[in-house]
């Protein structure tokens, strides 16, 4: 994987999940829960990471690095650019400077 700085980091991300409720009218709905709001850089992928994934171009798909974050749950989903991903794979990076690097899947409303 890729060297990641700490300046790197510049975007903001909400990590969260869904909580299902329903409304005055008693019909289910689903409300964002945020449980933290990280920096994290946005990562591609080298040619043989392409190859070795699906062989193809990931349309919708992204990958991100933010600092280490022991409670990360891969049911959680991740807004990024006013656009929610949910979280396919967790990879830790080890290091002076931890890092979780999350492969994203644009969500489908």
């Amino acid at each position: 994987m890729q060297d990641i700085k700490i300046t790197r980091l510049n975007k903001r991300a909400k990590l969260g999940g869904y909580e299902t409720g329903v409304d005055e009218n008693y019909s289910p709905i689903e409300t964002f829960v945020e449980h933290a709001t990280v920096w994290c850089a946005e990562l591609a992928m080298t040619y043989k990471e392409v190859i070795t994934s699906s062989g193809g171009a990931r349309n919708g798909y992204k990958t991100i690095a933010i600092r280490h974050f022991p409670n990360l749950d891969k049911q959680w989903v991740v807004i990024l650019d006013d656009k929610t991903y949910t979280i396919e794979t967790i990879s830790q990076e080890s290091g002076i400077h931890g890092f979780d690097i999350l492969d994203l899947k644009l969500k489908n409303d």
